[in-house]
């Protein structure tokens, strides 16, 4: 049984029913990517797009089985999986793109905003979610990386000359390096990475993040946004988990304490375990908490301001009025970047860097 097969196979179900469910788990003053008034939420022109949006999607799934399918291109877990996860992205991707300049268009065509009274909602402390509450599901990720430093430093003297450090799906060693300390400081360093990276987005998430408020609601909306918050820092901790985890098992088979022929079958089993977990979180909840039932019956006649000139296709945000650098995305759960703040910019390269460093580390 080739578990690295079947782990690729189960990430593009979830994908496709993520994807599916989307325009459910956004908010009731977004459809597909494009900013509406919540009333305007049940316009049947908002319905035959859906059924629309629902036909090309599985038309791309058809379309990319019948390619993976004739091209053979499963029987090569590697080239396999960047071939359907990524043809399928791109053909989702335009099946959005339809929706969203559909909905747009008509927006505009109807002038949903005309003779509206346009408001924000700012909450002070909608986000200030207490830290230190949240940064003990990251205890279980620090424990099994000092572990694994200390499992490291202790097999280190007893390591071979000729260290194996990459294996293909079977299990069977395909790349070596000599002995030197980067063997174990590596592995430990990607997870402590790992973890950090989780806590500074978890930073950014208490402190950097605009919540996306829905005027007409406000205690419904802030009340959800806080659920929504607590959830996905869940999400994100458990993330971290089992990258630690995986990263782990590779280090510990790289260090002959486990059998490599183990990896391809825990590794893609973890995986799809924590994808699982994320994905039910994920559906519970919504985007700032669209799924959470309500908790007041207050209504007021306002709408959310018509914010659409801030958005690029309703996917990239670039506003420099803007101080914050995280905000909701609009089509998908969780956030995106405030590409008009010049930090933004600094960290992707930061992370560039750091995804490169070692590939450069071996020139």
């Amino acid at each position: 049984m080739n578990y690295e097969v079947i782990s690729l196979w189960g990430i593009w179900i979830f994908l496709l029913l993520g994807y599916g469910m989307m325009p459910f788990l956004t908010q009731k003053t977004i459809a597909f990517g494009v900013r509406i008034p919540s009333d305007m939420r049940q316009h049947p022109f908002l319905s035959l797009v859906l059924r629309r949006y629902w036909l090309g999607e599985g038309l791309a799934a058809i379309l990319v089985l019948l390619i993976v399918h004739f091209s053979h291109l499963v029987r090569s877990p590697a080239s396999g999986s960047a071939i359907l996860l990524g043809l399928t992205l791109i053909l989702l991707a335009l099946n959005y793109v339809l929706a969203f300049l559909a909905v747009h268009a008509r927006k505009v065509k109807e002038g949903w905003y005309e003779n509206r009274h346009q408001a924000s909602l700012a909450v002070p402390g909608a986000t200030k979610l207490n830290p230190w509450l949240w940064l003990w599901w990251e205890i279980p990720a620090w424990a099994l990386a000092m572990g694994l430093f200390v499992a490291g430093v202790l097999r280190y003297p007893y390591l071979p000359r000729r260290i194996p450090v990459h294996f293909n799906s079977q299990g069977v060693a395909n790349g070596w390096m000599n002995k030197n300390i980067f063997v174990v400081i590596f592995p430990v360093g990607v997870s402590v990475s790992a973890i950090l990276l989780a806590t500074g987005i978890l930073w950014l998430v208490v402190f950097k993040t605009r919540p996306d408020l829905d005027p007409s609601e406000p205690q419904n909306s802030t009340t959800r946004s806080q659920i929504f918050h607590r959830r996905m820092i869940i999400s994100l901790d458990i993330l971290a988990l089992a990258s630690v985890f995986t990263t782990s098992l590779a280090a510990l088979s790289t260090w002959g304490i486990i059998s490599p022929s183990a990896l391809p079958k825990i590794i893609p089993v973890a995986m799809l375990i924590a994808l699982a977990a994320i994905f039910a979180i994920t559906m519970k909840t919504g985007q700032e908490g669209r799924r959470v039932r309500p908790v007041s019956s207050e209504k007021t006649d306002s709408v959310h301001y018509d914010d659409d000139r801030f958005w690029k296709g309703g996917m990239v945000y670039y506003n420099p009025n803007d101080p914050k650098i995280l905000v909701d995305k609009r089509f998908g759960v969780g956030w995106t970047l405030n590409f008009a703040r010049p930090s933004v910019w600094v960290g992707l390269v930061v992370l560039i860097l750091i995804a490169l460093f070692p590939t450069i580390w071996h020139l």
